[in-house]
């Protein structure tokens, strides 16, 4: 499944600016192929759809995530975040 998501604000912003685009794709399976480096889009609460970059896979199959910029979120909030929880990793970038 395909869904396209704005990105609002600049937490990731040595990659993506507020106001591009990302097309993301989650598909059965994904958590087989997450790897660290891969951006996905997640949901956070209270914060709604975050967009980060995964740090590193726990051997719980959990994904600690982190913000490009140093005005993200801080890491220690990003941490076990469940398969669940993430609706798709990022497949091309767009303005």
């Amino acid at each position: 499944m395909f869904h396209i998501i704005k990105a609002v604000g600049n937490s990731m912003s040595e990659k993506y600016l507020d106001g591009d685009y990302v097309l993301i794709f989650k598909f059965p399976f994904l958590k087989y192929f997450l790897k660290v480096g891969h951006d996905v889009v997640f949901i956070k609460e209270p914060h709604g759809l975050m967009l980060k970059r995964i740090a590193s896979i726990n051997d719980d199959k959990t994904f600690n995530l982190k913000g490009l910029s140093k005005n993200s979120i801080s890491p220690d909030l990003l941490k076990s975040i469940n398969i669940r929880d993430i609706k798709g990793v990022v497949i091309y970038h767009f303005k």
